[in-house]
């Protein structure tokens, strides 16, 4: 009987699957669960009373897909920004949420905390955003003097040689921690101008052109500005930068609340020699390096292989063993002097310095020059005895040539 009901009951569940085969399948899983998240905040730290704050935030999908404005619909989302105790809402305008918020009147002597909470429909999906401050600064305006004149300076002084402190004195609203930023204006002025900036714990700042700076101002700390021309550089006339000093605070961005200054200076330019020294050096040294060279390579000097033979009479000075004519005093070229052979009125060789009738100068190559000092030189041609005549370019000394000198002695030069 047991064998039988079961059998019975097997085939009562084959039927019923066949008379109704959707039964047998799975049911269908559901859709994958499509998640957000919302993007970081861009709140700002500090913001001015009575002013409106903007900001847009985006939310992501969690699958990657693009969170259109439908898409975000459909989620159902809504989200508030917490102020403190107050309730901002927040809406959708388009593809993303926006934020705007009335700054209340007066200024908050401590800071407020501020978070974003997100929800959908449901409820069951929140999520709070991290908690920062931000301060409320009171309606700042910042007021200037049209002129800030540094005083006489030099140019290429230090950096911190002229400075001088702006005076704020006629602002409005400034209160320690005010964000403030300072730039030049690059329409107008002296651009080679050197600018630094110092207040307070942050040191000296260099104020350049395109580059402002921001500092958090300090009641009891003057903000000063440094000038300090550049070295040799032209001066211009007048010689003056404008300087802008603007709140960096939210809901300052118009320019009615900034300032601008000109920086004035009565810069004393570099001597004539101080800016050229250099050059004049390099010129200097240039010119003695090429005096020295030329000194030392434009002398001449004797042929190696010139030989002098000397006798006080002709047929005695085939029999004088000679000697080179380097070896003689002088013989050898010095600084700017080219080797020389000088002959007193007896034939014997002597240093130039000393009494003599006679030179030979080293010309280059093989050449000789006679210089005579008062004395008659002959040469030997052709057994006879011929005067040198200077002034017909019969200076040159002829190798293997006898030469008479004064009728005193008589020398020859073998090259």
């Amino acid at each position: 009987m047991r064998v039988g009901s079961r059998t019975a009951w097997t085939l009562a569940a084959v039927a019923l699957c066949i008379a109704n085969p959707a039964s047998a399948e799975s049911p269908p899983a559901p859709p994958p669960e499509v998640g957000w998240n919302p993007g970081p905040a861009p709140l700002p730290s500090a913001v001015l009373e009575n002013t409106e704050v903007r900001r847009s935030i985006e939310v992501r999908r969690t699958d990657g897909g693009e969170a259109s404005e439908a898409w975000l619909r459909s989620q159902r989302l809504d989200a508030a920004l917490l102020v403190g105790d107050e309730v901002v809402p927040v809406r959708l305008n388009g593809p993303r949420f926006e934020i705007v918020w009335q700054v209340p009147a007066g200024p908050a002597e401590k800071p407020v905390r501020m978070r974003l909470k997100w929800k959908d429909a449901s409820g069951e999906h929140e999520r709070v955003g991290p908690s920062r401050t931000i301060r409320i600064l009171p309606d700042v305006k910042i007021r200037l003097p049209a002129v800030t004149d540094v005083g006489a300076v030099h140019s290429g002084c230090p950096r911190e040689s002229a400075c001088v402190a702006l005076d704020l004195s006629g602002s409005r609203g400034l209160i320690t921690g005010t964000p403030l930023e300072l730039s030049r204006l690059e329409t107008t002025g002296w651009p080679d101008l050197v600018l630094t900036v110092r207040h307070g714990d942050s040191g000296v700042r260099d104020l350049a052109r395109g580059a402002p700076i921001l500092i958090s101002y300090e009641v009891d700390r003057p903000i000063e500005v440094c000038a300090a021309p550049p070295r040799c550089g032209p001066v211009p006339s007048p010689a003056e930068e404008k300087v802008r000093v603007a709140p960096r605070v939210a809901g300052a961005e118009g320019t009615e609340r900034a300032a601008e200054t000109t920086v004035a200076a009565s810069v004393t330019p570099n001597p004539w020699i101080e800016c050229n020294l250099w050059w004049l050096l390099v010129i200097a040294a240039a010119l003695l390096a090429g005096f020295i060279s030329h000194g030392i390579v434009s002398p001449k000097s004797f042929p190696s292989s010139a030989t002098l033979y000397v006798s006080n009479k002709e047929r005695t000075l085939a029999r004088d063993p000679g000697r080179p004519l380097y070896s003689v005093p002088h013989g050898r070229r010095g600084f700017y002097r080219s080797a020389t052979c000088c002959f007193e009125g007896s034939g014997i060789t002597v240093r130039r310095s000393s009494p003599h009738v006679l030179e030979i100068h080293a010309q280059g190559g093989t050449r000789l020059r006679l210089v005579p000092r008062g004395c008659l030189v002959e040469r030997k041609e052709r057994m006879a005895w011929k005067p040198v005549d200077l002034k017909a370019g019969d200076e040159w000394v002829e190798g293997g040539v006898v030469h008479r000198v004064g009728g005193a002695f008589f020398f020859r030069i073998d090259a």
